[in-house]
C-alpha cells in the first residue's frame, strides 16, 4: 500500500495532514494500511458528522487544537495500568495532564455526537489533585498522608539547623520515600479502575486530531464525501498536486468526468494528451476511498476493492536486476493472478507493454483485455497502439488538441488548448498529434517537413 500511496499521488494529500499530536499521526498510520467496506462506511459517515457539527466553528476547533498539541502520547502508559504495580511521578504527572486538557475538549462536544463525546473525567483528574487547585502539575501532596507531612516537616528542621549529614536525617528520607511508594501505589491502584474509561477518551481524542486535520484539507480542496456503489463513476475529478502547480503558475486546470463498470475502459490520445494524468487520478481517487477519505472530485460514485494493482509509467524492477518490460509483466501477472483468485479487484494499467514492438504490444493488451474480463475485476487501459480490437472493451480517447485554433497556439499555452476530456470512440484510433505538437513547440521547421513526408 506504501508504494501505491506514492505513486498515485496520494501521499502528496496525506503529507499536508497537520496533526497537533502523535495521537492523530497514529491513526493515519493505521488508515494507511487500507480499510475494510465497513471501516471506510465508519470513516466517511464519521467526517460528515465532524464536519456538520464544526465546520464553522472555528473557535472550538482552535480550542481543540491548543489543548490536544498539550497532550503526551501516553497510550503504553494506559495500557500499563492494567498491570503495573506503581506509576512513577512522570507518569501520573502525564495522566493528570492528559485529564486537565481533556475537560477543557469535552465541554465543546455534542453529547449526541456519540464517536467522540465522553463524560467529565473530572472525578480522575480530583485523585490526583488533593489540593483542588485545579493545575496540571503533578507532586506527591502532603494532602494524601499526615504521616508523610509530618515527616517532610521534620526534614526541613533538620535543612534548617544544616544537619543532613546526621544519620536521623537520612533515616528521615528513607521513611519518606518508602511512605511516597506506598501513596504512588493506592494511586495506581485506584486509577487501575478507570483504565477503560481513560484508553475510550484517550482513542477519542485521538480521532478529533485526526478528524481536524482531514477537516483541514477536505476544505483546502474542497474534497467530496464519495457514495458506494458498484461501479466507477466521477464527475469533476483532480489531481490536487498538478492541480497547485497549475494554481501557482496561474495556469488553467480542466476537471474530467469518468465512467467504468465490468466492461474494461481502453483510453488512447497522443503524447500530451493526459491520459497518464487521467488514469493517475482515477487510482488516486479510489486509494483515498480505500483510507476513508474524501476525494478530489464534483462528485464520486465507487466501488469497493480488495485490492488496486496500478502500473505507472515509472514502474521498475531495477533492485533485482529485470528490465522494465519484465517489471511490467511480472506486476501484471500478480494482478492477473488475483483477479484469477476471485478476489474483487482494480487494475490501472498506463501503456502497458509500451517498450515491446506493437504486434506483441497489442496481443498482450488483447489477452489482458480477454482474461480479465472473464474475472471479478475492473480494468482501465491507457496505449498508444492503434487498430485494437479488444471487442469486449469499451474504446474512448481524449479529445485532444483544438485544432479548429491552431493560429493561437503556442508553447507557453498549449495546454490551455488541449481538451483533455473523454470520448467515446469505437475505432479507438489514436489522434495523429505529435508532429502538430512539435510544431507548435518550436522544433526545427526542416525536421518537420521531413517528418510530415514520412507520415505521408
Amino acid at each position: 500500500m506504501r508504494e501505491l500511496l506514492k505513486k498515485t499521488d496520494a501521499e502528496y494529500i496525506l503529507n499536508q495532514m497537520n496533526f497537533n499530536s502523535n495521537m492523530g499521526k497514529n491513526i493515519l498510520k493505521k488508515v494507511k494500511k487500507g480499510l475494510s467496506d465497513k471501516d471506510i462506511k465508519f470513516h466517511l459517515d464519521l467526517t460528515s458528522t465532524f464536519l456538520n457539527f464544526f465546520d464553522k466553528e472555528e473557535e472550538i476547533i482552535e480550542t481543540f487544537k491548543s489543548a490536544i498539541s498539550h497532550i503526551n502520547d501516553i497510550e503504553n502508559t494506559l495500557i500499563s495500568l492494567g498491570h503495573k504495580k506503581e506509576l512513577d511521578e512522570i507518569e501520573m504527572f502525564e495522566i493528570k495532564n492528559f485529564l486537565y486538557f481533556s475537560m477543557k475538549i469535552q465541554k465543546n462536544i455534542p453529547t449526541n455526537f456519540k464517536e467522540i463525546y465522553f463524560e467529565n473525567p473530572e472525578d480522575i483528574f480530583n485523585i490526583l489533585d488533593p489540593q483542588k487547585t485545579k493545575i496540571h502539575s503533578f507532586f506527591i501532596y502532603d494532602e494524601y498522608s499526615e504521616y508523610l507531612k509530618s515527616l517532610r516537616n521534620i526534614k526541613k528542621e533538620y535543612q534548617k539547623e544544616n544537619k543532613t549529614e546526621n544519620p536521623e536525617y537520612v533515616e528521615i528520607i528513607k521513611k519518606e520515600k518508602e511512605e511516597e511508594h506506598k501513596i504512588k501505589q493506592k494511586l495506581t491502584k485506584e486509577l487501575k479502575n478507570y483504565k477503560d474509561i481513560l484508553l475510550d477518551i484517550f482513542n477519542k481524542i485521538s480521532l478529533i486530531d485526526y478528524l481536524i486535520a482531514k477537516l483541514e484539507i477536505i476544505k483546502k480542496y474542497d474534497l467530496s464525501k464519495p457514495i458506494f456503489s458498484n461501479c466507477i463513476s466521477i464527475k469533476g475529478m483532480f489531481n490536487p498536486k498538478v492541480y497547485d502547480v497549475h494554481l501557482k503558475n496561474n495556469k488553467r486546470y480542466q476537471k474530467i468526468d469518468f465512467e467504468l463498470d465490468k466492461k474494461p475502459v481502453i483510453i488512447t490520445g497522443s503524447n500530451m494528451s493526459g491520459k497518464t494524468l487521467s488514469t493517475k487520478t482515477v487510482a488516486l481517487i479510489s486509494v483515498l476511498f480505500k483510507l476513508g477519505f474524501y476525494v478530489p472530485a464534483n462528485k464520486a460514485e465507487l466501488k469497493y476493492f480488495d485490492d488496486i494493482f496500478y502500473l505507472s509509467g515509472e514502474l521498475g524492477s531495477n533492485e533485482k536486476g529485470l528490465s522494465s518490460y519484465a517489471g511490467e509483466i511480472k506486476f501484471i501477472n500478480e494482478a492477473f493472478l488475483e483477479a484469477k483468485s476471485g478476489k474483487n479487484v482494480l487494475v490501472i494499467l498506463d501503456e502497458p507493454a509500451r517498450t515491446t514492438n506493437p504486434n506483441e504490444g497489442t496481443a498482450i493488451i488483447e489477452a489482458l483485455i480477454e482474461e480479465l474480463y472473464s474475472k471479478n475485476c475492473f480494468l482501465l487501459i491507457t496505449t498508444h497502439y492503434p487498430h485494437l480490437k479488444a471487442k469486449k472493451a469499451k474504446k474512448m480517447r481524449v479529445k485532444g488538441l483544438m485544432k479548429d485554433r491552431l493560429e493561437e497556439i503556442n508553447e507557453k499555452n498549449i495546454n490551455d488548448y488541449i481538451d483533455y476530456s473523454f470520448i467515446e470512440d469505437e475505432k479507438a484510433n489514436v489522434p495523429e498529434e505529435a508532429i502538430t505538437i512539435a510544431e507548435i513547440l518550436g522544433v526545427d521547421e526542416g525536421f518537420i517537413k521531413t517528418a510530415r513526408k514520412f507520415l505521408g
